[in-house]
């Protein structure tokens, strides 16, 4: 994300500034993390295993509201037209200066009783950085542009899945797969990332209401 959509953002909602002091919120820190994905099926059907070390939040702004998904959340189509704002708590020390890649990831595509195009690719990035302590942000074209969440109407909700992973110099420019059929644990197999950092999500309704 870009430092004016991170100032909009701050400037709409004042308290995520008093939040890059908090070490992690109860509701998405990491053990409550991976009870839920464990829950909801991510594990397996995203990643294979879940332990994270740190806390990844996710807020959306739309028009002049802001929406946090605190691990599972329920939001409208609407709701998630904008590139979300995501931020890093109970960061290890060693993990401060680090660059970080951010993916989003539908695993319910095109329907979750039938997912052919899963995973489908709804955001990859990398270059991310720390800003005003928790705040990730960067200027680097992303390596696969955000693409709304937006499932079918005949489909059940979907589920989205906010990873983060510590970048390695092994990480591409550019990616030519298409956005469906994608792996992202094969992805970060192939470039070194390690396991995910950290994680959340949200689910999408097929209803714009």
């Amino acid at each position: 994300m870009h430092l004016l959509s991170l100032l909009a953002l701050l400037l709409v909602s004042p308290k995520l500034v008093d939040a890059t002091q908090v070490a992690f919120k109860s509701d998405t820190a990491p053990a409550t993390a991976r009870k839920a994905f464990k829950d909801a099926g991510i594990v397996p059907d995203v990643i294979p295993a879940f332990d994270p070390v740190l806390e990844v939040d996710i807020t959306y702004q739309y028009d002049t509201n802001v929406k946090r998904a605190v691990l599972g959340t329920q939001f409208a189509k609407y709701e998630t037209q904008n590139f979300p704002l995501w931020a890093l708590f109970g960061v290890p020390p060693k993990l401060r200066g680090a660059n970080f890649v951010a993916v989003i990831i539908d695993p319910d595509a095109p329907k979750p009783e039938d997912p052919k195009n899963a995973q489908f690719r709804h955001f990859l990035g990398a270059d991310f950085t720390l800003w005003r302590g928790a705040l990730l942000h960067n200027s680097s074209a992303a390596l696969s542009e955000y693409v709304q969440p937006s499932p079918p109407s005949e489909s059940k909700p979907h589920r989205y899945v906010f990873l983060v992973y510590r970048q390695s110099e092994d990480i591409p420019k550019t990616i030519s797969s298409g956005n469906a059929k994608f792996n992202v644990t094969a992805f970060a197999e192939k470039y070194n990332l390690g396991p995910p950092l950290g994680g959340n999500f949200l689910t999408v309704s097929t209803q714009d209401d």
